[in-house]
């Protein structure tokens, strides 16, 4: 199958974007600052997605997921509050049953008052650990960081992150796949405070490794089509894979697809 991976920071106000997030042609999408479900089909009743799990204390600004065709989501039951600003999805379809974790990171940027988040992504990925390694993982998003912040003295080392998700047999897709090293990156996911002499990578896709020859192409959106017109000050990041069938993605990842149902909350 075809699977088209998107994450893209819309700056909230999804509703007035969202044709140009189904222009990209996601399976899966990765939006962080966006409203809440009910809020979007209310004001953006032509945003049609098969399926959506969000999370967040505003609800005009928080984390959603959303997939489309025959793609379902499931939040995990190992959600935890503590960690509401990443969640555990379970994305199930007829040709993929794939564990995804959804990132929207602070990294002590924002205080706790504002909104509740693990002082680390490393903390969240320690957490939920048990979950990636349950089925073939994808951890993707808005991870607000970059291994040129760590030495700062506030953020926790990215290098390590990037460590540990290694050790979970994943890698990012646009530095494997295009062979550019962390923090020389040519294609900026943001353009902080819409400032094009500001350019940050920021935002990843992380698929298995073992995913690798099966991905068709990795993307970064240009400043002049999404910074430029004010759209966001992030652009997309689109991962699109040419998945075997299951059998042999089976055979790749080390897990039976088959054996992969959504788990039941309690």
């Amino acid at each position: 199958m075809l699977l088209r991976i998107v994450t893209w920071n819309c700056a909230t106000a999804l509703h007035n974007k969202y044709e140009q997030l189904l222009a990209l042609k996601p399976n899966i999408a990765i939006v962080p600052e966006c409203a809440e479900p009910d809020v979007l089909r209310r004001l953006a009743p032509g945003f049609a997605f098969s399926d959506c799990e969000w999370g967040g204390t505003n609800p005009d600004k928080g984390l959603g997921v959303f997939s489309f065709g025959d793609l379902r989501l499931r939040l995990h039951q190992s959600w935890d509050r503590s960690f509401h600003i990443l969640l555990p999805i379970e994305v199930r379809g007829p040709e993929l049953s794939v564990n995804l974790l959804a990132v929207w990171a602070f990294n002590h940027r924002t205080p706790a008052e504002v909104t509740p988040n693990p002082e680390t992504t490393q903390a969240a990925i320690s957490h939920y650990m048990p979950f990636l390694q349950a089925a073939p993982a994808v951890v993707a998003g808005d991870f607000n960081a970059s291994v040129r912040w760590d030495s700062d003295g506030h953020s926790a080392s990215f290098a390590s992150l990037n460590i540990t998700l290694a050790a979970l047999g994943l890698t990012s897709a646009y530095h494997t796949k295009l062979g550019h090293e962390f923090d020389r990156e040519p294609d900026p996911t943001l353009l902080w405070q819409w400032n094009e002499e500001k350019p940050y990578h920021i935002d990843y896709v992380y698929v298995p490794r073992a995913w690798m020859p099966c991905v068709r192409s990795v993307s970064v959106g240009a400043p002049a089509d999404w910074v430029r017109p004010k759209i966001s000050d992030h652009v997309p990041v689109v991962v699109e894979c040419d998945l075997p069938n299951r059998l042999v993605l089976d055979s790749l990842t080390g897990f039976s697809a088959d054996a992969l149902p959504f788990t039941v909350r309690t």
